[in-house]
């Protein structure tokens, strides 16, 4: 498959929508409750969406329900036990992700990442560079093909862009670039320059953003991904109170900005040959580096599905309402100050 670009941000959204609504018309088989769960999980970020595909997601779970005995045993533990937890919400009408403020920082409810099943982005990692297991999961697996939303050739190499399936942004997908490489989640210099030359060509999508973790700071596949969103909120990040943009606030974690390449590679591999987490945050022509403590060297809040990203961006994704409602800007600088490198 060999497809342009994304011309503007209705050509994006198009075929996003597009492409959730054929992952609802594909043939009843194994892998249809957990592309439901794809859909209806992404649905309840986009609510302009939700109502439009309202009638296929429905007729959709009646469709796997009534044949849910006779495939039961074909399909994915992890997709079964979250199907059959759906019945909570209704599903013509996906429970649509709440927000709110704590000082700068955003807090968001989304019940439906909260049936996500636990990864091992919380085990103890203790290097950035670790060689790429063939036989652990990765993006190269035959049955996710079905879950790309786009692919095509990029400056000779091969661009995929990938459905998340528990999202927690809106047009929130994983860019992989030559996956069938099976490189581990580590960067090269090359790597990044093919990373912002899309972002360049792709710089007309309005809030496009990429981020990174590494190893160590949450990552939770080692097959070498980008995470892809359109967010026209900024994050806290971003803002000019923080000294990092220019600001007389200092922020929980070390960030270092850059507008150019060059040196946002220096830093980068600075990183990687010193072996210090990092997450990265980039917005095309300008660059954030969070430094950060090593996963596995802090506690992380039970009501945290993650601390990764989006979350020392300043953006928390919670599926417990109760902290939702009771976290404060106090508390939350608290847990991303127990992130900095001592």
């Amino acid at each position: 498959m060999s497809n342009p670009l994304f011309n503007n941000t209705a050509d994006f959204e198009d075929c996003f929508r597009r492409q959730l609504l054929h992952l609802l018309e594909l043939p009843l088989n194994a892998d249809a409750p957990g592309l439901f769960i794809l859909v209806m999980a992404n649905l309840s970020l986009l609510p302009e969406l939700a109502e439009s595909l309202g009638p296929a997601l429905q007729a959709r779970y009646r469709d796997i329900r009534n044949h849910l005995d006779e495939r039961e045993d074909d399909i994915a533990p992890d997709d079964l036990a979250v199907f059959c937890k759906l019945e909570r919400f209704n599903p013509a009408r996906p429970p649509i992700a709440a927000q709110r403020m704590a000082g700068p920082w955003q807090l968001q409810f989304n019940p439906m990442r909260s049936l996500r099943p636990a990864r091992n982005s919380v085990a103890t990692i203790q290097r950035l560079h670790q060689p790429f297991d063939e036989g652990a999961f990765h993006f190269d697996k035959p049955f996710l093909a079905r879950e790309i939303l786009w692919r095509g050739d990029t400056d000779g190499g091969e661009l995929r862009l990938l459905f998340n399936k528990f999202p927690f942004a809106r047009y929130h997908c994983l860019a992989l670039f030559d996956a069938s490489e099976h490189r581990p989640q580590y960067l090269s210099a090359k790597d990044l320059q093919q990373l912002l030359r899309v972002m360049d060509r792709l710089s007309s999508l309005e809030g496009l953003s990429f981020a990174w973790n590494s190893l160590g700071a949450q990552a939770s596949v080692n097959h070498q991904h980008w995470q892809m969103t359109l967010r026209e909120r900024p994050y806290a990040i971003e803002s000019p109170l923080w000294r990092h943009n220019g600001g007389d606030r200092t922020y929980p974690l070390e960030v270092e900005t850059f507008s150019g390449a060059e040196t946002l590679w220096s830093a980068i591999d600075a990183c990687q040959q010193q072996n210090r987490a990092f997450n990265l945050y980039l917005r095309p022509g300008r660059y954030w580096l969070i430094h950060r403590r090593l996963q596995g060297g802090y506690e992380v809040p039970k009501w945290a599905g993650g601390l990764a990203w989006s979350e020392v961006c300043g953006s928390f994704s919670l599926g417990d309402e109760t902290a939702f409602r009771g976290l404060d800007a106090e508390q939350i600088e608290s847990i991303l100050a127990s992130l900095k490198e001592s």
